[in-house]
């Protein structure tokens, strides 16, 4: 039956659908779907006619790809770990998410062959006679070798252990890290990576340095300087502060209403607090005050000047007025404090500007005894506002640009980005095989270029908010961006789904390498266990506090022995169910199938490329095309970037019935590897099932964001005008599924995923409320603990700690000392530099520092250049600025600080040296003069120094907060959500047995917005973990390594669950979704007890502290090695195995099953090394004997 446009849209494609069309399911999912192909004249695809990768950089990112991570050095020394912890050969460097069972696997199997031979453990070379006793213990049944061993030789593996405690101690000291952060502010100032002189880079400078500089220039004009008073110089310092370049129009509006905001619940409150101050001194004039003074001989009538030099010696000083002040400061900052707590980004800056209107004026109010709100608020709201004026004017006709434009240039960026990432990476698979040392770095990179990729999005959130809300002229509306980010994001988890199966090979490549070599496993050991202190990249720790090598140190006792020995026989078991398996067998294997996917995957790399300049030009194509002559080369170059896409995109569809047509071909091939049995047949046809998953899903996920594309051309081929009231494409087409099966062929018969909730947490204490006042209380209960959180609890020490630098302003001796040294500056930085975790706290001591010598020395350059000897000349200054001013605005927006705050107080003390310098001259308060040039630096730096020393005691007082309990808990509670989440995907699969048309929708879902929400985590505890260097070690060394190991290994986990729902979700019928499960092991309840139990264990361990039980329910990779193995001899007393696997392989689900097994075995032999790292961090209890090691 014929259908319309809308269902044609809706309906599946197949590999002859017209591109361009919105269908859900890409054409190229028929690549998993359809049976082997047995085509008679299909020709065999050989490497000869294969296209080649170009040689390319792979570090060639595009400018608006991410840097590279800042914690590169520490994790290149985590990687010679990973090779003792593993007991592998140094065969190239390990991915960041590698998987950790191989390596141990292989240390335990040689640890087994040679531990009968103790006598000769630490010999270079064994005899034949030993060699023949080896090969005849391999031969002895399991329970006669197992009970033959004794606890004394077991010393191998205790060294071992021991050697990974060593390893774990080599972190850099807190002053090391000094020495790192002062060489790189060096480095940077004789070699700046900041200076960026391209087109894009221009445009985005030119706005911040253009608001700047005119702020300059009123601030020297005679009269504006007038008008506004003393505060004039906060016209340039908010201009830069502020640093509009590269915001949108609708967010600039946005950041400059939300930092008006919050300086004005600051003048609230202090109008308020005025107010009240002026009631409690009886309602007092100025002019009563004045005739007070005039009698006493003090002061003329009317003699304003004398006036404020009385004020400012603190005659007026009361002290219930100062307890007013301290509540004032206090709630001035904690609401505004209390929001850039929840989201700094966002509320930083305003948090900023709210002190700066607020603190300057705080120790005059004090001590005024009348209402003096205007007069003294009066010049800092002039000015402030006056700024954001000029920022607002500033991105409405410098380079205006809309969040929409902004967010298609980092789609489009992104899909370049990953383009040449995938194209690099494939071309070094290609070229590699799995016998080569090499092979382990082809695929090292892929995971964390990836994960910075994705999370690039994240910086551009705000703009992402904007869409909605904005008006804008364009091809592409706020679904359809929305839409195109899912489908980016997609193809990159699928790209970084591809180095699976590289690990898979390379662990497999270890296990016939250990038979190869039975003593590779204690030479090594030996030659890690030689005398030395291990080579350390750090500067030379001159301050070490322990004078003992690394290698003299005091260390905890081994741990983990029980699960390095529990697997020892099962690896004697995998080992053989490869058979005869060998390198060169290996090699044929992984040369056949990347040989067979290669072309497919180079014109997916060239469809990226179309796609990337397709989004170019796209965004490209707005305003300016109004114009007649603009109009018909946008549409040009609109219909050329259609074709070229359509062309590319029916090239890849060339390419995938190449695919289908040399199967039957390429299953011959394989077939013909190897003859030696059934094993070795059944390992090849599940590892080119694992690539037939990876592969085909990297494919049908480039064609699926292709296809959208194409579809944007029939649907929207000319811009039109967007705003908040219309609906969007994207909303009422409906979300595409995440990935369908064959048949699913009508929306309307697809369900979403519900979860549902049979199980609830318990209060232990109390049943559940049924009383009104039970209700009441536990709504005060979660009050009181929201209050109590360490969130509320460390705003409200910070609001008011604030009055720490203010004593000196409270006291009639100190007052008038204050003011004229700029003690305000004290408590400004101190404000600024408060942080809730140590770690914050040391790294903004040393950044702060730092930034503030090199402001004040830019400052100083500044002001003598221009004035020379002299008291400040406005035109010199004038130029002056205008070439510094660059200096400031690509350093503000190009730094490379960890935090931002560095480059804000680089900014604030440039201008504070120039502001202050040039008020001194032309318009000096009143009693607080502080000099001009080299007096305002070397102030500035002592005042800067003060705050932030006073600001790292009172985040260490009373108890600190530190980086170290941060990073262990948020992992912790990491961990217990990757339990949730695959708890949701069992039941996921559950709800699909009963119903095989429930599928989880690709955005929008649970257990979707789970995995984002343990990418956020990770990616916090990466970036808390690259600045722990910086944390003082008062205790011991803080066991970097292992906690990097946790984070790289919970992103593993994270990325095999994705990889299982999508296995899940393909599958068609419930009785193949009930065989899939079998082989991952979701069905076997004990397996999914003990995996949830090991979950809920390193949880536990990791937020309380405790030991974990020697002991433990661990080794999942080897009971799901069981597992499969008792379903397969079920399977072989029905139907020899061999046609068994060739009629799985032959099916689409078969084919699933296949890969199914490959991924969660790969999913619990990461889950198990979440275990043995835990235990390493929090030790373990319960002491056994080691005999009953040896007993089962």
């Amino acid at each position: 039956m014929a259908q319309d446009s809308n269902d044609n849209e809706k309906s599946e494609g197949s590999s002859g659908q017209e591109f361009g069309t919105d269908s859900n399911e890409s054409p190229l999912s028929s690549l998993n779907d359809r049976p082997a192909g047995s085509t008679p004249d299909a020709s065999p695809l050989s490497n000869a006619g294969l296209v080649q990768f170009p040689r390319k950089n792979p570090e060639a990112l595009s400018i608006d790809s991410p840097p590279p991570s800042d914690d590169e050095d520490e994790l290149e020394e985590v990687r010679p770990l990973r090779r003792i912890f593993t007991g592998r050969k140094n065969t190239g460097e390990r991915s960041r998410s590698p998987s950790y069972a191989s390596g141990r696997r292989n240390s335990l199997a040689s640890s087994t062959r040679n531990r009968q031979h103790s006598s000769a453990a630490n010999s270079d070379a064994l005899s034949e006679e030993h060699e023949d006793e080896i090969e005849a213990e391999e031969r002895e049944p399991r329970l006669n070798r197992s009970r033959s061993h004794t606890p004394s030789q077991n010393a191998l593996l205790e060294r071992y252990l021991e050697q990974i405690e060593r390893e774990d101690d080599t972190e850099s000291s807190f002053f090391n890290a000094v020495f790192e952060t002062l060489a790189e502010a060096v480095k940077q100032i004789i070699k700046p990576e900041f200076f960026r002189f391209d087109y894009a880079s221009l445009k985005i400078v030119f706005r911040t340095w253009a608001c700047g500089w005119i702020g300059l220039i009123l601030m020297v004009i005679r009269p504006v300087e007038r008008w506004i008073g003393s505060t004039s110089f906060l016209l340039p310092l908010i201009g830069l502060l502020s640093s509009p370049g590269g915001l949108s129009v609708s967010n600039a509006s946005v950041n400059v209403i939300l930092e008006a905001a919050f300086p004005a619940w600051g003048l609230l409150c202090a109008y308020v607090a005025n107010v009240i101050q002026w009631a409690a001194r009886g309602y007092p004039t100025k002019q009563g005050i004045m005739a007070e003074l005039a009698a006493e001989g003090i002061c003329k009538y009317g003699d304003a000047k004398c006036l404020r030099e009385v004020v400012i010696t603190g005659r007026y000083l009361r002290f219930d007025i100062t307890v007013i002040t301290i509540f004032q400061l206090a709630f001035s900052i904690w609401v505004p404090g209390l929001a850039e707590q929840y989201y700094m980004r966002l509320f930083k800056i305003p948090f900023v500007m709210n002190l700066l209107m607020l603190l300057p004026v705080i120790p005059s109010q004090n001590a005024t005894p009348y209402i003096s709100f205007w007069e003294l608020y009066r010049s800092s709201i002039i000015a402030l506002y006056l700024a954001y004026a000029i920022k607002l004017v500033s991105c409405y006709i410098i380079f205006p640009i809309s969040s929409n434009w902004k967010y298609v240039n980092i789609l489009a960026s992104v899909t370049k980005s990953t383009k040449k990432l995938s194209e690099d990476f494939f071309n070094r698979v290609h070229s590699e095989l799995p016998s080569n040392d090499t092979f382990e770095g082809s695929y090292k990179n892929i995971p964390g270029e990836c994960a910075k990729l994705s999370n690039l999005f994240f910086k551009f959130d705000m703009d992402g908010l904007m869409l909605k809300i904005e008006v804008s002229y364009s091809r592409l509306d706020a679904g359809d961006i929305g839409e195109l980010r899912s489908r980016v994001r997609e193809v990159l988890a699928a790209l970084n789904s591809v180095h699976f199966f590289l690990i898979n090979m390379q662990n497999r490549k270890e296990i016939l390498n250990d038979t190869a070599n039975k003593r590779v496993y204690e030479k090594y050991t030996q030659e890690s266990l030689s005398p030395g202190t291990p080579k350390e990249k750090h500067f030379r720790d001159i301050f070490n506090m322990q004078r003992k090598r690394p290698h003299d140190r005091p260390r905890y006792k081994p741990t983990g022995k029980f699960e390095f020995q529990s697997g020892e026989n099962w690896r004697m078991m995998e080992r053989d169910s490869l058979g005869d398996l060998t390198l060169e067998d290996l090699d044929k294997v992984y040369s056949l199938i990347i040989g067979h996917y290669h072309r497919a995957l180079v014109s997916a790399n060239n469809v990226l490329e179309e796609v990337g300049e397709w989004l170019t030009a796209a965004n490209s194509y707005r305003l300016r095309s109004m114009l007649p002559f603009f109009r018909e080369a946008y549409a040009k170059t609109q219909k050329e970037r259609a074709d070229s896409l359509a062309n590319a995109v029916q090239e890849l569809e060339n390419c995938h019935s190449e695919l289908l047509k040399g199967f039957a071909d390429y299953r011959t091939k394989v077939e013909g590897i190897t003859t030696r049995g059934t094993a070795p047949y059944l390992f090849i046809l599940a590892q080119d099932s694992l690539m037939n998953l990876v592969g085909a899903e990297f494919l049908n996920r480039v064609h699926r964001l292709a296809r959208y594309c194409g579809h944007l051309d029939h649907a929207q081929s000319k811009p039109r005008w967007l705003n908040p009231f219309g609906t969007t494409r994207a909303k009422s087409m409906g979300i595409a599924l995440f990935s369908l099966g064959a048949n699913v062929t009508d929306q309307s018969e697809v369900s979403d995923f519900v979860p549902v909730h049979q199980v609830e947490v318990r209060n232990p204490d109390a049943t559940l409320p049924h009383t009104r006042f039970h209700r009441f209380a536990v709504k005060c209960d979660k009050v009181v603990k929201w209050f109590c959180s360490p969130m509320i609890l460390f705003n409200t020490k910070r609001a008011f700690a604030v009055n720490i630098p203010f004593i000196i302003f409270y006291n009639r001796e100190t007052i008038l000392f204050g003011f004229k040294c700029h003690a305000i500056w004290v408590s400004i930085i101190f404000v600024m530099t408060c942080s809730r975790q140590a770690v914050d706290g040391a790294y903004g001591l040393i950044t702060r520092l730092y930034a503030t010598f090199w402001g004040c020395i830019l400052g100083l350059l500044i002001w003598y250049i221009s004035s020379g000897n002299g008291h400040g000349n406005s035109y010199g200054l004038a130029v002056t600025c205008a070439f510094g001013f660059i200096i400031i605005a690509m350093h503000r927006h190009f730094n490379s600080d960890k935090v931002p705050l560095g480059s804000i107080v680089f900014c604030v003390t440039v201008i504070l040296v120039i502001g202050n310098s040039w008020a001194t001259t032309y318009a000096p308060p009143v009693g607080s003069a502080i000099g001009r040039g080299w007096r305002v630096g070397w102030l500035r730096f002592v005042t800067v120094s003060i705050g932030v020393t006073l600001a790292f005691i009172v985040t260490m007082f009373p108890v600190p907060a530190t980086g170290k309990r941060a990073i262990r808990e948020g992992l912790g509670v990491n961990q217990q959500e990757l339990g949730e989440t695959l708890s949701s995907i069992v039941n996921f699969a559950l709800q699909r047995m009963d119903n095989p048309q429930v599928h989880v929708k690709r955005r929008a879902d649970p257990i979707h917005n789970s995995f984002k929400l343990i990418s956020n985590q990770i990616l916090a505890a990466s970036r808390l973990a690259s600045l722990m260097k910086f944390e003082p070690a008062f205790i011991g060394v803080w066991p970097g390594k292992r906690y990097r190991f946790l984070i790289a290994i919970q992103q593993e986990i994270a990325s095999l669950q994705s990889l299982t729902l999508l296995l899940l979700n393909k599958v068609e019928y419930g009785e193949d979704l009930t065989l899939l499960m079998d082989e991952m092991g979701i069905s076997d309840v004990e397996l999914l007890s003990t995996t949830y139990a090991v979950f809920y264990m390193t949880a536990n361990a990791l937020l309380t502290k405790k030991a974990l039980p020697s002991i433990t329910p661990g080794g999942l990779y080897y009971r799901h090695w069981k597992h499969f193995a008792q379903l397969r001899h079920q399977s072989q007393n029905a139907q020899p195995l061999l046609e068994t696997a060739s009629e799985m392989y032959t099916t689409y689900d078969g084919r699933l099953r296949l890969a199914g097994m490959m991924v969660s075995n790969l999913l619990y032999d990461a889950i198990d090394g979440s275990m043995l790292i835990v235990k390493g961090l929090v030790g373990e209890a319960f002491d056994t004997d080691e005999k009953i090691y040896f007993m089962h």
